[in-house]
């Protein structure tokens, strides 16, 4: 058997389980056949956070869903919020580097979620939407190669959210 190779794709799933934790989830294909470990049990991904103009290395676990902190990103002693932004996601694969980026949005998904409950009005309902809708192009561009476009989105939204609460944070 040789090593574990990523198939031209490099693909993440991004979730959260609160505004703490950051559930990375591998979705690349990977090399199979005799000559091919199916996927490693670790490799390392490195994270850019443009917030924290820092990378950071992980060893994450492929076949799985992996659970990232504070503590695990940033050294912190406990963790604490993470914050939203357009993580920029790479790896290197048999010589391979491979680069994707992708939104995490967890307090402004949470403040949008303040806003749906408290909605009684049409136009308050609307507002959600239109909310709503910014976050899924915040998450679009990321995913499509527009990380700058996300991220000044994400500025406008943050903005007229800035008056909400996330009760997680």
């Amino acid at each position: 058997m040789s090593c574990s190779c990523i198939k031209k794709n490099y693909d993440v799933h991004l979730s959260f389980k609160d505004c703490k934790t950051m559930v990375y989830e591998d979705q690349s294909d990977w090399m199979s056949g005799e000559a091919y470990e199916d996927r490693p049990s670790l490799y390392e991904v490195r994270v850019y956070v443009p917030s924290r103009k820092k990378e950071y290395t992980l060893n994450l676990d492929p076949s799985k869903r992996n659970y990232i902190t504070s503590v695990e990103l940033f050294g912190t002693s406990e963790p604490v919020c993470l914050p939203d932004d357009i993580y920029c996601f790479s790896t290197t694969s048999c010589g391979v580097d491979y680069q994707i980026n992708r939104a995490f949005v967890c307090r402004t998904e949470c403040k949008i979620d303040e806003l749906t409950t408290k909605a009684k009005t049409r136009d308050e309902h609307n507002e959600v939407i239109f909310f709503r809708n910014l976050v899924h192009s915040v998450k679009t561009s990321a995913r499509q190669g527009r990380p700058e476009l996300a991220k000044e989105i994400l500025g406008v939204v943050t903005k007229k959210l800035q008056h909400l609460l996330c009760a997680n944070c």
